[in-house]
């Protein structure tokens, strides 16, 4: 008798994993494991709000963070360039940014902490992999010096 009982649990549980799941069951979906992300991804977006060291104050919606970019500052003004960005033709100013987009999608936003939110307009010879550039109006009011930052993106 008791090895009828096990049995029957048994093929029970072997039921359950065998049966398929009703509509019911599904997990409801988590937006950041469903997008793909390269970083950290986060079960749910959040916001950050800072105030920059221009004064301005900048807040972003994000779900994943990327770690390891390089970013420096840079303007129009170098010698050769036109003063205008390649993805979007607008001038290069603070919230302006230049990337590999093979790395960061052209025309998408992200968040760079102590920066502010910046828009992928641009691309640079120098700019491969993990490399950004930050824009500023003039390099020389910038505040900006070469460092590793994290980027915050929003992916859907």
């Amino acid at each position: 008798m008791v090895q009828s009982i096990l049995l029957i649990g048994l093929a029970a549980t072997i039921a359950s994993f065998a049966a398929p799941k009703l509509k019911t069951d599904i997990e409801p979906k988590v937006l950041s494991a469903q997008a793909e992300c390269d970083g950290v991804k986060l079960n749910y977006p959040r916001v950050i709000k800072e105030k920059l060291p221009n004064g301005k104050t900048s807040k972003f919606r994000y779900n994943c963070i990327r770690n390891g970019f390089i970013a420096s500052s840079y303007d129009g003004n170098c010698k050769g360039c036109s003063g205008r960005t390649h993805f979007t033709d607008e001038p290069v100013v603070w919230g302006i940014c230049a990337v590999d987009q093979d790395t960061i999608a052209p025309h998408s936003y992200f968040y760079v902490p102590g920066y502010g939110r910046c828009k992928a307009a641009d691309k640079g010879g120098a700019v491969k992999g993990k490399k950004i550039d930050l824009g500023f109006e003039s390099v020389s009011q910038g505040w900006w010096s070469r460092r590793v930052t994290d980027i915050y993106t929003f992916v859907e």
